[in-house]
């Protein structure tokens, strides 16, 4: 009877134990999964602070999300975040102070972002708070966007009422415009911001005043099965043209959209115009109007190399010659500029209506070797080279035969003509 008794205890300690070691193994499971999905995020907002060209502003160049961020450093990367430039020499006074980040800090005061004594020589390297980076980016998108402050309603944030009414509508802006998460947790604002929090409020911050050529594709299943060779995948943008190849003249040099956006980000602009610009020249043909030396001058102004004269008298006579009346369009397709490893590339999206034409060939100028158009109308994507000209960083179309940029895998139905004797 005893011994039955002693073996019934040691079976509920048995079972105790196990018990304990199931519940401990499941919490450790769950810890396990929540910080694996927390580092898994955390190294989504790293690499984007890369690729937007953000942690190199960092006064330690890293984006590593366990480090804290001062607050001189905090307002730079805002201010350049919602310019969407690293260098404010041009706008901003010479700063009084010296320390490294004193023309950003004084930039900020003097716009009235901050008030003067937030920053200091004295404390700029303090650390900034969660709710300083939040009013920062709500203020600074007033001040130098003159974006109108969001009023989020049914705010669930539970440590909400702890703020200032000044904290809570900075709150409510980012909420509003999804910036900031409106979740049923306590947001712990006052405590000092981490690189993880920062590194994503930046990327958001960015993303939704910078990223202006379209809206960011949402639906993961839309999503191109190379979509890390991107800074941002626009929903406009069909899904095959980022999944098609991309022209690479050097391998060892060659860079993605990704690995370029950093350092071609404040050129998209003068990019998109001197391209769609250059073609709309050159897929806006009528041979009752086109004029030789204008038609010269216009050119050269959008193209990086040498035309000779001889090439435009030949290229408007044989116009005339064929009755050549073409309409058309080129759109950048934005991001999808990348560096073949010797010139920047656009990849451009084409559209040619031949209205009038008594030849089939060689329609555009630059076309060579034979360059037949089959049909009236074209559709088709171009590698369009890019070229810079001396003391001018702007980059400009280099002159080539659009055939020699034509994406590959699509039919377009321009094609260099085959020998007449085959």
């Amino acid at each position: 009877m005893k011994e039955n008794k002693q073996s019934k205890t040691k079976n509920k300690i048995i079972i105790i134990i196990v018990a304990a070691v199931l519940i401990l193994a499941v919490v450790l499971g769950i810890i396990f999964i929540l910080n694996f999905s927390n580092r898994k995020e955390q190294k989504i907002y790293e690499e984007k602070m890369t690729t937007y060209g953000f942690a190199k502003l960092y006064n330690n160049q890293s984006a590593n999300s366990s480090e804290n961020v001062t607050r001189s450093e905090m307002l730079k990367i805002v201010i350049a975040a919602l310019l969407n430039t690293d260098d404010i020499t041009d706008i901003a006074q010479t700063p009084t102070d010296t320390y490294g980040n004193a023309i950003w800090a004084e930039y900020a005061k003097n716009m009235n972002i901050v008030e003067q004594a937030y920053v200091t020589a004295e404390n700029e390297a303090s650390n900034a708070s969660y709710i300083d980076a939040i009013k920062a980016i709500s203020k600074a998108k007033k001040v130098l966007l003159d974006e109108e402050y969001g009023k989020a309603k049914d705010v669930v944030i539970k440590d909400m009422e702890e703020y200032s009414d000044s904290e809570q509508k900075a709150i409510r802006d980012l909420i509003a415009n999804g910036i900031i998460d409106n979740e049923k947790e306590k947001l712990k604002a006052t405590k000092d911001i981490t690189k993880a929090q920062f590194n994503k409020l930046i990327s958001k911050t960015f993303e939704k005043y910078n990223v202006t050529y379209g809206s960011i594709e949402q639906d993961e299943n839309n999503l191109p099965a190379n979509k890390d060779s991107y800074p941002y995948i626009l929903s406009e943008v069909p899904k095959e043209i980022y999944e098609a190849e991309f022209i690479k003249d050097t391998e060892e040099k060659f860079q993605t959209p990704a690995q370029a956006y950093k350092d071609i980000k404040d050129r998209y602009e003068t990019i998109k115009s001197n391209v769609e610009a250059y073609y709309n020249i050159l897929l806006n043909i009528d041979y009752e109007t086109i004029n030789e030396e204008e038609f010269k001058t216009q050119v050269s102004n959008l193209s990086v190399g040498i035309i000779e004269d001889e090439q435009i008298k030949s290229y408007v006579e044989y116009v005339k010659t064929n009755k050549i009346k073409l309409e058309g369009k080129a759109t950048v397709q934005l991001p999808i500029v990348y560096y073949d490893g010797i010139n920047y590339r656009a990849r451009t999206k084409i559209e040619l209506t031949v209205k009038s034409s008594d030849t089939d060939k060689n329609l555009l100028l630059f076309d060579t070797n034979e360059v037949r158009y089959s049909g009236t109308s074209f559709t088709c994507y171009a590698d369009v080279r890019l070229g810079s000209v001396f003391n001018n960083s702007s980059l400009y179309v280099s002159q080539s035969p659009l055939i020699n940029m034509l994406v590959s895998g699509q039919s377009s139905g321009i094609a260099r003509v085959e020998s007449e004797g085959k």
